[in-house]
């Protein structure tokens, strides 16, 4: 379990993957539309669930989404444009792992995007 600073960092870093990604390949403000949506079922935000629970996060995604197939199409999407953008290799099983109470590729991900932007604005 996290402590409540390191929870706070990694929420704001998923966070902004999660808007970069979601927006460049699915739809500007999709990551708004699936949050709203996953409140409603759970009473609690995703990126939360993503970093408490990914179990219930991913239960979530599914029944907002509506298939597994659809899952899949949206995690392969974002596995196609973090490699393509970033010219960086991740994990094609960034949600589906969380269906195994795994959130570390999801996280990984999201701290090697942060880095890159961290460093490239640092030269």
């Amino acid at each position: 379990m996290m402590d409540a600073e390191d929870k706070a960092k990694y929420r704001e870093i998923l966070e902004s993957f999660l808007e970069e990604v979601f927006s460049n390949t699915i739809a500007y403000a999709f990551l708004t539309v699936l949050r709203f949506h996953i409140k409603n079922i759970l009473g609690n935000d995703l990126i939360d669930c993503i970093l408490e629970n990914p179990v219930e996060a991913y239960h979530a995604l599914y029944k907002v989404l509506g298939a597994v197939g659809a899952v899949r199409v949206l995690e392969n999407a974002m596995t196609r444009y973090i490699e393509s953008k970033y010219m960086i290799s991740v994990d094609n099983k960034l949600l589906t792992k969380l269906k195994n109470g795994d959130n570390k590729a999801i996280l990984d991900a999201a701290l090697k995007i942060y880095s890159l932007k961290r460093s490239r604005s640092q030269v």
